[in-house]
């Protein structure tokens, strides 16, 4: 989906993309956040991209990103582990952190950190901090601590927490 010219406020985030049942992304200036609710696509990864591409222009310090992934999202395939691959070598030493919050439990849980993990194995990351948590709880306060340690520029925990909360409700509601 291309990016939204007339993005609408959502927390203090700006609503970027909407594919119905797949994923909603948003940003700040330092932030790039995208809550997944269907399987990851390669036109996901690309829209990542391009927000990490328009967020980065003109900036000297890194942003971050955040990911909220329901646990409905199955296994990256082949091809979108290969944009995840190409991606992270494109910006691994240009971001300030990467969080994951894994919004399931059990065998879901385990077999998509694994997948993530394998991913990061392969890409070398440098000291890009990142990640895998089981939930936004625990995933904010890390992003924001390891944003501003790496970064310098503060980003609040009660804002992203808010932002989330509307990002699932436009995520999880009617198309």
């Amino acid at each position: 989906m291309p990016l939204r010219h007339d993005a609408l406020a959502v927390g203090g985030l700006a609503l970027e993309a909407h594919v119905p049942g797949r994923y909603v992304a948003a940003t700040l200036p330092e932030l790039v956040a995208f809550h997944w609710v269907g399987d990851a696509e390669r036109s996901g990864i690309q829209c990542l991209e391009q927000l990490l591409d328009r967020q980065s222009a003109n900036r000297t310090k890194p942003v971050s990103a955040l990911h909220v992934v329901h646990e409905r999202v199955g296994l990256p395939n082949a091809e979108v582990r290969g944009a995840l691959i190409s991606l992270l070598e494109a910006y691994a030493r240009t971001m300030g952190c990467v969080g994951v919050a894994l919004l399931g439990t059990g065998f879901w849980a385990s077999a998509m950190r694994s997948a993530l993990t394998g991913i990061r194995m392969i890409v070398p990351m440098g000291a890009l901090p990142m990640r895998f948590v089981q939930g936004v709880d625990e995933v904010v306060p890390w992003l924001c601590a390891t944003h501003q340690e790496r970064t310098g520029q503060a980003l609040n925990p009660a804002s992203i927490h808010f932002a989330l909360t509307q990002l699932r409700d436009v995520a999880e509601g009617p198309g």
